[in-house]
């Protein structure tokens, strides 16, 4: 990066002041050229929309996506500890949030998001009037995703923890579930800033 280029004032069509400070900082692509270089294809966009409606279906569907249901499950007896109890006789399946999160594969839809996010500006799609709104909008999905996964694994080991239970188990479950609905809300608006589609949980 050639000395001077991001003193005060410094602007690069395309980029929005926050993201002219992390390529300063070494933070998204190194350079400024490499940055500008960055492109999206189809297949990001359709990666990004088919993971945002993903999370929208777990959503809309939590209980019974994130819930092992076993035949005859009315007649199995779980002890609980007191605090949380399970909504229905079935057990907790917390990894399916990290799953629809795009935590647990590389291939997964909604994978390294924020460098997807990021390239997306940089490649023009987000208007310039959203600029702003579009880089907090990111900065709070990453927020909130990073935070739902961790409550999400914390839930999946919180029965064979010392002093855990099934009831931390369903605890921490809804503490991931309420931070994944606040990320699904705020993923909602970042497409419809893209123009990726429309905003399906608002």
């Amino acid at each position: 990066m050639a000395a001077g280029c991001c003193a005060p004032g410094f602007t690069t069509p395309g980029l929005s002041r926050r993201n002219v400070g992390l390529i300063a900082s070494g933070l998204i692509l190194g350079t400024s050229q490499s940055a500008k270089a960055a492109g999206v294809s189809q297949a990001d966009k359709d990666r990004l929309t088919r993971g945002y409606k993903d999370l929208v279906y777990m959503m809309k569907n939590f209980n019974t996506v994130t819930r092992k249901c076993e035949k005859n499950q009315e007649n199995i007896q779980r002890a609980l500890q007191s605090g949380q109890a399970s909504p229905d006789g079935c057990i907790a399946n917390p990894l399916m949030v990290r799953k629809y999160l795009g935590q647990t594969s590389i291939k997964a839809d909604l994978f390294n998001t924020k460098d997807l996010l990021v390239n997306m500006e940089l490649a023009g799609m987000v208007p310039s009037k959203n600029e702003d709104e579009y880089g907090d909008l990111v900065e709070d999905f990453e927020a909130f995703k990073r935070q739902a996964d961790e409550w999400a694994y914390s839930s999946s080991w919180a029965e064979a923890n010392p002093g855990g239970g099934r009831d931390r188990t369903e605890d921490y479950l809804l503490r991931s579930k309420g931070l994944a609905d606040k990320a699904t809300k705020t993923l909602g608006r970042i497409v419809e800033i893209l123009g990726l589609s429309e905003n399906l949980y608002a």
